[in-house]
């Protein structure tokens, strides 16, 4: 049971013209006093990224098993990582390349003290980039080791990009003295 004292309920009237975003895995029940018209997303964000990887890591172990039988095949890991395309939507590569870029606006504006402006008009602010670097940086660890066990880490990365990268975020952190702390 939870301990309705430590729970947060927030009843909310959304009035016409106004939007209203629900983080992922907030539980979450909607009433329309009138008819209305609801647009949904299932967005990729900070706060569902890492559920996000262990369905893609989950996938990939799936095609793998199903084509186990032909393990010996030329260039095996290749045709796992376009079958995990064609089921998933992406591969460990096109995943690696869109961390890799938000990682690299994230850690561009932090070490500049701009700001990270996304579809020209929503601002991230400090604690929202050092949010997502955090985040970020334990995906891309478990990206490694998980690319080296699996053999398909040079399918992604033919330059090392992804220790670079991690290297960067985590002297980045390290040098804010922030790497470990629990934001709250």
């Amino acid at each position: 049971m939870y301990d309705s004292k430590k729970l947060k309920c927030f009843d909310v009237i959304q009035e016409a013209g106004e939007i209203m975003f629900v983080p992922s895995g907030w539980h979450h029940q909607v009433w329309n006093l009138e008819d209305t018209i609801s647009i949904n997303h299932n967005w990729i964000n900070g706060c569902n990224i890492t559920n996000v990887w262990y369905a893609l890591k989950k996938e990939l172990r799936s095609v793998m098993k199903e084509v186990d039988d032909c393990k010996d095949m030329k260039n095996w890991n290749e045709h796992c990582q376009l079958m995990l395309k064609t089921s998933y939507g992406m591969d460990y590569k096109q995943f690696l390349e869109f961390i890799s870029f938000i990682a690299k606006n994230r850690l561009h504006a932090m070490i500049k003290k701009s700001q990270v402006i996304s579809f020209n008009k929503y601002h991230f602010g400090h604690n929202h980039c050092l949010f997502d670097l955090r985040t970020l940086k334990v995906i891309l660890e478990n990206i490694i080791i998980d690319a080296q066990d699996l053999s398909v880490y040079n399918l992604m990365c033919k330059n090392d990009e992804a220790r670079i990268l991690l290297k960067n975020i985590a002297s980045f952190l390290n040098s804010c003295n922030i790497e470990n702390a629990v934001f709250r």
